[in-house]
């Protein structure tokens, strides 16, 4: 949080731990979160409708919402939601704890939300964009890689679909990993339509792959 500070960030929203230790404002008493949402009497959690995913999905918590004081924070008074996600208030709450003390349960947890689409992002850049495979040393390069990665990203987001094929195939387009499946596969087909095109025209086997390789020689790509 100090860090945040540093780098001019004005708002934040945590996940709290249940064991994090509120202060009373007169600093003679102190509990747990735990502890402190048992006193919360249960007609206090309102329902808050927040949109889960960039993709418009809904859900219903059930929070509530005040102002505490937190000793790992120095005694700094915070906002704290309380949340739930099922109207009987059963099994565990989850907290959130956020600098921003006018914000009330709905924004805080729909801030807090968009945690899950840069999870899906990082996963997805891992797995299927190539960011794992980055062996830059400078930082000049790291940055390049990255913003490839992110450019990948936006493309395969915004992308409807790969010319004819996706008729032809029963596929889930809702992913990024579907989607650079399904990037692949075209690539595959545009390559053997234009091998096809290049045997009609007469050439050889060893001319269309010399011609398909060249490419790649002159890149030295088989260095590595």
């Amino acid at each position: 949080m100090e860090h945040m500070r540093k780098l001019g960030i004005r708002a934040y929203v945590t996940e709290e731990e249940n064991a994090r230790l509120v202060i009373s404002d007169d600093s003679r008493t102190k509990m747990t979160l735990a502890e402190f949402e048992k006193g919360v009497p249960r007609d206090k959690f309102m329902p808050v409708k927040i949109y889960t995913s960039m993709k418009g999905e809904e859900r219903i918590y059930y929070a509530y919402c005040t102002s505490v004081r937190m000793v790992h924070l120095n005694g700094t008074k915070v906002r704290l939601v309380i949340s739930y996600d099922n109207r009987e208030l059963a099994g565990k709450p989850s907290f959130y704890v956020s600098n921003m003390r006018i914000w009330e349960a709905k924004k805080v947890l729909q801030t807090y939300a968009l945690r899950w689409s840069i999870e899906g992002f990082h996963r997805d850049a891992k797995e299927s964009l190539g960011l794992d495979d980055c062996q830059m040393r400078k930082m000049s390069g790291v940055k390049r890689h990255i913003a490839m990665v992110f450019l990948a990203d936006t493309i395969m987001q915004i992308s409807s679909g790969f010319s004819n094929i996706v008729k032809g195939l029963k596929v889930n387009l809702r992913t990024i990993g579907s989607k650079c499946r399904l990037a692949n596969t075209e690539a595959l087909r545009s390559l053997v339509l234009h091998v096809a095109e290049m045997a009609k025209e007469g050439l050889n086997a060893d001319t269309i792959f010399q011609t398909i390789i060249e490419p790649l020689v002159r890149s030295k790509s088989w260095l590595g």
